[in-house]
């Protein structure tokens, strides 16, 4: 029994007909979240340009809601396009209350040049946050305030953030972002916040190592004299006191004592030494009261000694 079928035969119309409908049936590809992020990026720089027609928010928010990647980068503007959407208030408000902008809006909002303490209340309140989003560099909203030195808005995220040390691309925490700003209070914050004054950079680079050798008074005078300020010693006093290692060697091989030495700041030295010396009588003090408190258990012991009280 022969089981093949005979060839069909059809006529040049139903052919095309055929290869019309296959065509319609075949949609372009979904767009990636770095096309969506371009198309947002067009939307907007046709405002910037001076196009009468005003952006339109409703197709960024859309694009946003599909999944544009919001961290990417556009080298025309030297920003990403979280960053973009943020230097036009309008669009902004629009799309912040969206959960997947809210984390980044925070970020960005932290990094402007004057303290929008109300707006970062309004999109905490706003609904949940995704505190893992970060700018390009990976700073999160908590770093921004504190090398800003953004005391209130510091506090508020501090009691918000639930991962105070956070690393950046660099391996810095909020912490070690404040030290090298020379932000004394911000950093007494974050230090009663419990965040890691210990933390090393890939570099070896610690928050006491930034405190000392942070940008300098006047960076547009190259010559000028690496002068340690008031408010950078009162820093590393700060965190001395706070256990901070005052001897470890970074990766150019000098510890903060050693830079200390080098640069004759003997005052500073003596009230660093003063303060670390505090800060070791403090521990073997609350050591030995718990290990003979018998009545305290054994894991709350352990955690006292471990983390001496600021």
């Amino acid at each position: 029994m022969n089981l093949l079928l005979p060839p069909l035969t059809r006529t040049d119309a139903q052919n095309m007909a055929a290869s019309d409908a296959f065509n319609s049936a075949s949609p372009d590809p979904a767009p990636t979240p770095e096309q969506m992020a371009r198309q947002i990026f067009d939307e907007l720089y046709r405002r910037e340009i001076g196009d009468d027609s005003p952006a339109d928010i409703p197709l960024v928010r859309r694009l946003i809601n599909q999944g544009a990647a919001l961290s990417t980068y556009i080298d025309e503007i030297e920003q990403s396009i979280a960053e973009l959407i943020m230097s036009y208030p309008d669009v902004a408000d629009e799309v912040a209350d969206m959960p997947q902008y809210r984390g980044a809006a925070l970020v960005f909002t932290a990094a402007l040049e004057r303290q929008e303490t109300k707006r970062i209340r309004e999109l905490l309140e706003g609904g949940p946050v995704d505190w893992a989003q970060t700018d390009a560099r990976g700073y999160s909203a908590l770093m921004h305030a504190a090398k800003r030195g953004y005391p209130d808005i510091v506090r508020i995220l501090a009691d918000s953030d639930p991962d105070l040390n956070r690393l950046d691309q660099r391996g810095w925490n909020a912490l070690m972002h404040a030290a090298f700003a020379g932000e004394v209070g911000v950093s007494e914050t974050l230090i009663a916040k419990k965040i890691s004054v210990t933390q090393r950079a890939p570099l070896g680079y610690t928050a006491l190592d930034l405190a000392l050798v942070g940008a300098p008074p006047d960076p547009n005078n190259p010559d000028f004299p690496p002068v340690l300020t008031a408010a950078r010693s009162d820093l590393a006093v700060l965190l001395a006191r706070n256990g901070a290692d005052i001897n470890e060697k970074n990766e150019k091989g000098i510890s903060p004592v050693e830079y200390l030495k080098m640069n004759n700041e003997t005052g500073s030295l003596e009230e660093v030494l003063v303060a670390h010396t505090e800060w070791k009588e403090e521990l073997k003090r609350n050591s030995s009261g718990l290990l003979n408190d018998v009545q305290a258990p054994a894991p709350a012991r352990f955690r006292k000694i471990a983390r001496p009280s600021v």
